[in-house]
């Protein structure tokens, strides 16, 4: 799991993906793409909350964060909310959404 904060807390979950070839399976657009020199990956992001890191050698998935921006609703649901931006900080060790 991946803890961040802010003004927030969040706990992401990950899943190791290394065999698959594919991600954003519940996107429509990828909203955002980036090579990361820093950590020598490329980044994707899906409009529907999902965050996959690829490898640059074998351009194999690496990771795969899914459910990247959730919100509780009054009653206590939790509901998944889309990705409209994203950019890496400029010492790219970050990757903001919004």
């Amino acid at each position: 799991k991946l803890i961040i904060t802010t003004h927030r807390v969040a706990v992401l979950s990950a899943r190791r993906a290394e065999f698959r070839e594919t991600a954003h399976p519940d996107s429509e657009l990828i909203v955002y793409a980036a090579y990361n020199a820093a950590f020598d990956y490329f980044i994707t992001v899906g409009n529907k909350a999902s965050i996959a890191i690829w490898s640059t050698h074998s351009f194999s998935l690496i990771h795969e964060f899914t459910e990247a921006h959730v919100t509780t609703t009054k009653i206590g649901i939790p509901q998944v909310v889309d990705i409209l931006a994203a950019a890496l900080d400029p010492t790219e060790r970050r990757l903001v959404t919004a």
